[in-house]
């Protein structure tokens, strides 16, 4: 009796084992993926900041010295297209360091 309880603790202890990996590769895939998104939140976020600087500037100027003498058609044309430059360069200028940075790190890899 005293054999097969130990057998049943020592096949018990095996099937825990087992499932504590399972459940550890689950949460690190889960990590991952989660990883991956605040990237992509964070990318996002940088993009955008230049870009509501701008838009913060270029909203409180509605009429004041800044804009005075010209249509407000064209101001806010400019203001938004100045915008769009700006996140525009700065988009590109992550995805050149990215690739830089990715280059480097499998030049020293190889």
């Amino acid at each position: 009796m005293l054999r097969d309880i130990e057998s049943l603790n020592n096949h018990t202890a095996f099937l825990f084992d087992k499932i504590n990996f399972l459940m550890d590769a689950t949460i690190g895939f889960i990590n991952i993926n989660q990883n991956r998104r605040v990237s992509q939140l964070t990318v996002f976020g940088v993009v955008f900041m230049p870009i509501n600087i701008l838009a913060g500037v270029g909203g409180m100027s509605e009429f004041s010295m800044m804009t005075s003498g010209i249509p407000w058609q064209l101001a806010y044309g400019a203001l938004v297209l100045g915008m769009g430059m700006v996140g525009w360069g700065t988009y590109v200028g992550l995805r050149y360091l990215e690739a830089r940075k990715a280059r480097k790190g499998s030049a020293r890899a190889g």
